[in-house]
């Protein structure tokens, strides 16, 4: 019992997650990313990095493979060497890569077929559609996976690609890419060895990825502003968990004061909205302001009701009213337009 104890731990530690599973005092288990010396069957290839000419690195350099029944967590903490390979040195970019970005399992009974889960705060782009942080979708291969991130000194921020990774079958011949087979942590039932394969549902529900730092922060935008502010004086750091933050009059005067043309800042209120990070990592928006308040995501704006939180991610804008008579942000008889980017810290 001792020497399973150990063994699941070091998984465990390997993997930086942590899954819970409820077992009897005879049950074994096993907690494998892939099984060992399997054949692949999906073949994970990068085609397209926004900091190198990916085409310049050998296939194996830039590739990871999926072995049927199995699932591998694609992210900065499982595939280091090869987030290396693709981004560089530079740690801005490494930042917008989670230490658990995707969980991806190939579904044994429907050959070909892939399951994505998004674990990271930054949305995906599968096949065209954005899957979110806490989604999954199905896809049959071959089919193409965007990490998406937000073009440097943008305003309003601008989504773009980070990496590009295809996903392919692999003929039965070909081996695993070296140095991406992922050992397999075994523990027995007396002589009878049982395997516990642990649902992708159940780790995006019980993985938690979150940093020790917030990897994103709020930065003032908009028409509103004074000129000559530098961007740095404009940010204001996130909460960490536990904690909470106001933003208003009351709490940021100074930077609002400076920041903000005199017309528009009565339109900011001295509690204006909260933000706190939830127990599984989610950073959440609550209004406080009695002015109206957008979140926009990709385009779609969406009113902000006062009392109602709802979930924030990079690249989201937080769009506030400067007093347009007709109720929206940007009106013509506006006092210009006033937001809140959430860009990388």
């Amino acid at each position: 019992a001792t020497a399973a104890a150990a063994a699941v731990a070091a998984a465990e530690k390997e993997a930086e997650a942590v899954v819970h599973m409820e077992t009897e005092p005879t049950t074994s288990a096993i907690v494998s990313s892939v099984t060992t010396g399997c054949v692949p069957s999906v073949q994970i290839v990068c085609t397209f990095s926004s900091a190198t000419d990916v085409t310049v690195l050998p296939e194996s350099a830039r590739s990871i493979a999926l072995t049927a029944g199995g699932t591998v967590f694609l992210g900065r903490s499982h595939q280091a060497d090869l987030f290396e390979a693709l981004l560089g040195s530079s740690h801005a970019l490494h930042s917008c890569i989670s230490r658990a970005h995707l969980g991806l399992t190939v579904i044994h009974e429907r050959p070909g077929f892939i399951e994505i889960s998004n674990l990271s705060v930054s949305a995906v782009r599968l096949c065209g559609s954005i899957i979110e942080h806490g989604e999954k979708a199905t896809v049959e291969t071959p089919a193409e996976v965007n990490l998406l991130t937000f073009a440097p000194g943008a305003s309003p921020p601008k989504v773009e690609t980070l990496l590009t990774f295809s996903l392919s079958l692999c003929q039965p011949e070909h081996p695993l890419p070296q140095g991406q087979q992922q050992a397999q942590v075994e523990t027995s039932q007396t002589k009878e060895e049982v395997v516990i394969e642990v649902p992708i549902a159940l780790v995006r529900e019980t993985v938690v990825d979150i940093a020790e730092e917030p990897d994103f922060c709020l930065e003032l935008g908009g028409t509103a502003l004074n000129a000559g502010m530098p961007l740095e004086a404009r940010r204001v750091m996130l909460p960490k968990k536990g904690q909470e933050l106001i933003v208003g009059r009351s709490f940021q005067a100074q930077l609002l004061l400076e920041a903000i043309h005199r017309d528009a800042l009565p339109w900011v209120s001295r509690e204006h909205f909260r933000l706190e990070i939830s127990d599984g990592g989610t950073y959440c928006l609550e209004l406080l302001s009695s002015h109206p308040m957008w979140l926009l995501r990709f385009g779609c704006r969406e009113l902000v009701r006062k009392g109602q939180k709802m979930a924030i991610q990079r690249g989201d804008l937080i769009l506030l009213y400067t007093g347009a008579s007709d109720g929206t942000a940007d009106g013509v008889d506006s006092f210009g337009t006033l937001h809140w980017s959430c860009v990388p810290s």
